[in-house]
């Protein structure tokens, strides 16, 4: 790649800004076996490490098919008083709006998924803070993990939606305090999930700190 770019006239500017959007919403990570150039990226913020403060929703399919782009995710975070800490719930709202006459290659059905044209099936998955206790997840399959992944939590469980059908999934968990902070990391998902909270709407194209 550093070949093709050196082989021909660049608009620096241009490179630049492409870059460094790809890097703030997640599309472009770098891991290096070398320490010393892994801690060059992590510095840079391009190594994509989570933090104990990190929290992301993301979707993971598992039908063999090019439906992510159907796929619209919401999230509605909502805080309440819970003894001295705060009950934190997630509303993610999961809508297949797969349109008919695709190709089977977009739409499926893949052979050997249990799905039909348009389904979609995978796994939803949240990464929680470290500090986050009392985790639940319903509204999907049994929980296929729940367990640390790096320094947060990380949930997940199967999920397959219908050509043209929504599924609800609800998260809530226990943060200590009345007051406290999350740092939203992007999904980078195409199309990006919606967030609101607290009153605003955003999307996940980059990185955000939601407090309570």
């Amino acid at each position: 790649m550093l070949q093709e770019l050196q082989g021909q006239s660049v608009d620096l500017h241009t490179l630049a800004t492409a870059v460094t959007s790809a890097v703030d919403g997640r599309h472009l990570m770098l891991w290096s076996s070398d320490a010393k150039a892994q801690a060059a990226w992590e510095v840079s913020g391009v190594s994509g490490s989570l933090t104990p403060s990190s929290l992301l929703v993301a979707m993971v399919n598992r039908g063999g098919n090019k439906l992510d782009q159907y796929l619209p995710v919401h999230v509605a975070v909502h805080t309440a008083p819970s003894g001295s800490g705060t009950k934190v719930t997630l509303t993610t709202t999961l809508t297949n709006t797969t349109p008919p006459g695709l190709s089977q290659y977009i739409a499926g059905p893949y052979p050997g998924v249990p799905v039909d044209y348009g389904g979609y099936t995978g796994l939803i998955t949240a990464n929680l803070p470290a500090v986050a206790s009392s985790i639940t997840m319903s509204g999907a399959g049994p929980l296929a993990a729940k367990s640390a992944e790096g320094p947060t939590w990380l949930v997940a469980a199967p999920i397959t939606i219908a050509q043209g059908d929504s599924s609800t999934v609800v998260i809530t968990f226990h943060m200590p305090g009345s007051h406290g902070t999350m740092h939203l990391v992007p999904s980078a998902r195409v199309p990006t999930v919606q967030w609101t909270a607290g009153g605003s709407s955003f999307d996940d194209s980059t990185s955000r700190t939601i407090s309570w």
